[in-house]
């Protein structure tokens, strides 16, 4: 089982504050508001729901993953990698080297998911045992500049709103058409 760190990363919004106002029908949804920042954690809180329903990213987020072999660092699944930012190996002698790029590519497992695939050609090195980290691979996963498909946003939508609808009532835990939206997007 990879080891997975998140790192810092500064992502594209994938609902804007305007969006969300739009949706909650105010009328000013350009001019500030005292609700700004609880609207803008409403947005964050449905993007949250929403990953752990489909068990993927969505707003794009940086990731290092560490193994002590490559098939336990490439088990990072289920997540749309965006790009391969590192990928390097320790060897039996504790040097480090990174995998050519020319050796791997992003094979598009379904519409949702990309895996890092070896060419055919490569020949794996030996790496060093009983290593968590012999292998390293950094990654960029998520939807790229904050495009998201037209029904997540909406279900994104719907989950915000809801939230607000529902700030003064008891435990809240989804609403059943912001599941069914996100339920092509699920990852198993």
């Amino acid at each position: 089982m990879p080891f997975v760190t998140n790192l810092p990363h500064v992502p594209t919004d994938v609902i804007t504050l305007v969006e969300l106002k739009r949706q909650m029908r105010f009328d000013n949804p350009k001019e500030p508001d005292i609700e700004d920042d609880l609207l803008k954690s409403y947005l964050k809180a449905a993007v949250l729901y929403a990953e752990g329903i489909i068990n993927s990213e969505i707003t794009e987020k940086k990731f290092r993953i560490t193994g002590f072999d490559f098939d336990d660092a490439l088990n990072f699944d289920k997540q749309i990698v965006r790009t391969v930012d590192t990928f390097v190996y320790k060897t039996l002698d504790g040097s480090t080297f990174s995998v050519p790029t020319d050796q791997y590519y992003l094979k598009q497992v379904s519409p949702y998911e990309h895996k890092i695939t070896f060419k055919d050609n490569y020949e794996l090195p030996a790496l060093p045992e009983n290593d968590p980290q012999a292998v390293t691979i950094e990654v960029t996963a998520g939807y790229a500049n904050g495009v998201i498909p037209e029904n997540m946003k909406i279900a994104l939508l719907m989950q915000a709103t809801t939230l607000d609808s529902n700030r003064e009532s008891g435990p809240y835990y989804g609403h059943n058409s912001v599941k069914e939206h996100l339920q092509i997007f699920k990852r198993y």
